[in-house]
């Protein structure tokens, strides 16, 4: 083949999805979506903050190692990096690019490369949606068993290098991980039942790298072994998503190496910085998508539901059930840039035919809710106007708990509608389809 160096590929996405569909692709996630909300929300390396701390903690010499040799360096910090994780604020973790990867429901076998357990507390946000128990499995050197409910669960995590929570059985550094990985291959001569398991999962399956942020040299090595399989074997295409601007020569090494061995090395050429949460959004609008078309819709026009994110799994239930019915629900989690998210959700909302903002007390009480701030005046805006001109604009207010309706910090244009529990949700379904019209 000809050199491919400063090509980027197009994704062949109708292929990738085929093979998703028929259960084929299992992503295998790296510390490159282990995320933080930093400054004015722009997401950070959870492991760059470690480290940040570690070096304030121990006073380390730091001359820009990853948190691998870190630990390889400096032998019992693991117990502190435990600590440093286990002190940040729930808040502050940003794991929105992995709930978009859990809400795929075509994925069911989850591979992480990380210590943290950010992807299990993304699947867990989202349960609600994929309506699964989840499997956990911290691989050890020990051979012991997977302890797997797999018959009752729908979706695994197979956390290949260990996790914090069990310090002596986790790969921190280097060392370890190659341990970690070598005993993946011995695992059916040895008689190691985590690694049959593993091994049994993976065979002849595609693989989707994502953010893998392992030296050049380290990262073939985690491909062959997860793989199982050779690198140039052509009837498997295994997929790699990597930031290529953190370590430029390091990662054209790779892929230059990728090519030749014909595997894709996704670049998303839109200019942001971070490729891999670039990847997994367009990934994630490109699979809505197609459920879209997948799904049956009846009704003409939408329903925009409005609601403060620690309502959330109070409204992802009402959401599921309007679906469930053929109502298309438009439900704010895409994360968009200020300035694009703004004239994403005033477009949503103006194009509404129901408007339903979930008011609780926590909602009422919160200094900053989105929803209360921003979504709701707009909506009063396009309601006094439609108003104004004949046009209908229906709002439907939905309550959890005990809110008093004249509470003057509801607006007064939403207290003049008829009041739902959001626990009635089959009157409010009935609702919704009476003021939609079926299409033909």
């Amino acid at each position: 083949m000809g050199d491919n160096r400063g090509r980027q590929k197009e994704m062949d996405w109708d292929s990738f999805f085929y093979d998703l569909s028929a259960g084929n692709i299992i992503p295998v996630i790296g510390n490159d979506l282990s995320l933080l909300k930093g400054e004015g929300g722009t997401p950070v390396s959870l492991y760059d903050y470690i480290i940040k701390e570690l070096i304030k903690i121990k006073k380390i010499q730091y001359t820009k190692q990853g948190i691998g040799e870190i630990v390889l360096a400096y032998p019992g910090i693991g117990s502190t990096i435990k600590t440093i994780y286990g002190n940040i604020d729930e808040e502050k973790f940003y794991t929105r690019p992995l709930e978009k990867l859990a809400e795929i429901t075509d994925f069911r076998f989850f591979v992480s490369t990380t210590v943290d357990d950010l992807l299990e507390k993304a699947i867990r946000n989202v349960c609600s949606y994929i309506d699964s128990q989840l499997n956990v499995i911290n691989y050890s050197l020990q051979a012991k068993s997977p302890d797997s409910n797999e018959k009752k669960s729908e979706v695994t995590v197979f956390n290949l290098l260990g996790n914090l929570d069990d310090l002596m059985n986790s790969a921190l550094d280097e060392e370890k991980v190659l341990e970690y990985l070598f005993s993946i291959t011995w695992g059916k001569c040895e008689n190691h039942p985590q690694a049959e398991y593993f091994l049994k999962h993976v065979n002849e399956k595609i693989l989707l790298f994502i953010g893998c942020d392992f030296p050049d040299w380290l990262m073939r090595f985690v491909i062959r072994i997860v793989s199982n399989r050779r690198l140039s074997e052509k009837t498997f295409k295994d997929y790699i998503v990597c930031n290529v601007c953190d370590t430029n020569a390091d990662r054209q090494k790779l892929k230059d190496f990728l090519d030749q061995c014909e595997k894709d090395f996704i670049i998303i050429g839109d200019g942001r910085p971070n490729n891999v949460e670039a990847f997994v959004d367009m990934l994630y609008s490109k699979w809505k998508e197609s459920k879209k078309e997948d799904k049956h819709i009846q009704y003409k026009g939408s329903v925009f539901l409005s609601y403060y994110h620690k309502d959330e799994k109070e409204a992802a239930d009402l959401k599921n059930k309007l679906e469930g019915e053929g109502v298309e629900v438009w439900f704010d989690k895409e994360d968009l840039h200020a300035g694009e998210h703004k004239k994403k959700i005033w477009d949503a909302i103006n194009k509404c035919e129901v408007f339903i903002p979930v008011i609780s007390g926590e909602c009422l009480g919160a200094a900053e809710s989105y929803a209360r701030k921003y979504e709701w005046p707009e909506a009063e805006m396009i309601f006094r106007y439609k108003k104004k001109s004949g046009q209908v604009f229906n709002i439907l207010p939905c309550f959890i708990g005990d809110v008093d309706r004249k509470d003057n910090r509801i607006p007064g244009f939403i207290r003049d509608f008829t009041i739902f529990d959001l626990n009635e949700k089959d009157k409010i379904l009935d609702e919704v389809k009476s003021l939609l019209k079926l299409r033909l």
